[in-house]
């Protein structure tokens, strides 16, 4: 792009050499970075035919590099047209391959993660369901065990407060509260 933009007078040529040399930096810490994450084997061959290919166009790069510090339209010419397309295209198409396989290996990774997430909701739902069970069992068994017998003694002594003495209190023989 550089030798393109100072070759059609679109960039000074120091303003070019300072791109390349700006772009080599990030090309440099961002291959490490990649390079540094974990790959499966066939990720590893592609990264590696890549880095080969970018090794062999280092070359290239220091001719375009000399030539725009020369400032030398004739070479910049000749560059383009006879070297330029040359070393990119290998290396694009190398870097290509190694983007088509981790887009499908993001594809599997999201399947997988679409599975677990639905697995993870039907275990939520589940457990959220046997928890209402739980708990109707819970407020039934409080209702009939507890809730009623208390309304029940309740009752019976609301009639005692009264005056009504022949009441008989109800759970007496019981051996709970």
């Amino acid at each position: 792009d550089t030798a393109h933009k100072v070759r059609n007078g679109n960039m000074d040529w120091d303003a070019g050499a300072t791109a390349v040399e700006t772009a080599t930096g990030n090309i440099k810490t961002y291959w490490s970075a990649y390079t540094a994450t974990q790959m499966n084997a066939t990720e590893h061959q592609l990264a590696t035919e890549a880095e080969r290919l970018m090794r062999a166009a280092d070359e290239a790069k220091a001719e375009l590099l000399a030539t725009l510090r020369r400032k030398d339209k004739a070479a910049l010419d000749r560059f383009v047209l006879e070297r330029l397309y040359q070393m990119i295209d290998p290396i694009s198409q190398a870097i290509g391959k190694t983007v088509d396989l981790q887009i499908t290996e993001a594809g599997v990774a999201y399947t997988e993660s679409d599975r677990s997430s639905s697995l993870a909701q039907i275990i939520m739902m589940v457990t959220l369901a046997v928890g209402v069970v739980a708990l109707a069992i819970s407020l039934w068994t409080t209702q009939i065990g507890v809730v009623r017998p208390l309304l029940g003694l309740v009752a019976a002594m609301r009639k005692l407060g009264d005056g009504d003495f022949s009441v008989v209190l109800p759970g007496l023989g019981r051996k709970d509260e």
